[in-house]
């Protein structure tokens, strides 16, 4: 028994220490390196890792190559770093929070939550139906619906979260490069025509956006697919603006 004991602490150690290292590499990922935790600017600083390399390696003949390699890898590695990620802030906030869930509560308006975050944050069910699975009891909870548009982009979508910038930074620039040869200025262009467009969200990425963050099983997904979306219209910026330099 004794022996059993020990194999049975051990195998639980390692299963502890295996999900913590898998948690700092998402971390790592998501954060690119720690980028993402840039108290100024986090999305933009996410941006300009891939918009200085391409900048300075813009003469470079292998460069399509390396950003369609690159993104191919970011994307692969993105959803389900942001996942675990996202599935520990869940965790955390589902074990501080406090709720008052009553049908007369919600029948006046709303559920009211405290979190480490945030307090007395509102949203009638209604208009967000989410549910989560708590990991303590195995049971679904509305408790996020009781959170406001900003609050629950806090949460699911967190400003250290930047991986979701240089996957759409790098589709901007495959697209780009897949018409005209990548300069300095177009560059420049792109990152500033995706950044304009990733902070903006204009129709339809917010629309997309808000619609796919009612859909917990798919939140990982939908911090990427704005980004998708940005990267994609400010390549079209850069795009026309060549056309139209080519004709004049």
């Amino acid at each position: 028994m004794p022996i059993n004991g020990s194999r049975t602490s051990l195998g639980e150690s390692m299963s502890s220490l295996q999900g913590r290292f898998s948690r700092f590499v998402a971390s790592a990922v998501a954060t690119v390196l720690g980028v993402g935790l840039c108290p100024i600017a986090p999305g933009t600083a996410g941006s300009a890792v891939p918009a200085t390399l391409v900048y300075f390696f813009v003469n470079d003949p292998r460069l399509n190559r390396v950003i369609l390699y690159a993104l191919l890898l970011v994307g692969m590695i993105s959803v389900p770093s942001i996942e675990v990620v996202l599935d520990k802030i869940k965790e955390k906030w589902l074990s501080s929070q406090t709720l008052h869930a009553g049908e007369g509560e919600r029948s006046q308006g709303a559920d009211s939550v405290k979190s480490g975050d945030s307090a007395n944050m509102s949203l009638e069910a209604a208009d967000c139906p989410l549910a989560v699975a708590d990991a303590s009891s195995g049971e679904t909870s509305n408790s996020l619906a009781a959170l406001d548009y900003n609050a629950l982009k806090r949460l699911i979508d967190p400003r250290s979260i930047v991986i979701d910038e240089v996957v759409g930074q790098l589709l901007c620039y495959l697209i780009v490069s897949a018409f005209y040869p990548l300069s300095r200025i177009n560059v420049l262009v792109g990152f500033v025509a995706f950044r304009f467009f990733d902070i903006l969200k204009p129709w339809p990425i917010r629309k997309v956006e808000r619609a796919m963050e009612k859909i917990p099983s798919i939140w990982s997904i939908s911090v990427v697919v704005d980004d998708i979306f940005a990267g994609g219209m400010a390549a079209a910026v850069v795009l026309i603006g060549m056309a139209f330099l080519s004709r004049v």
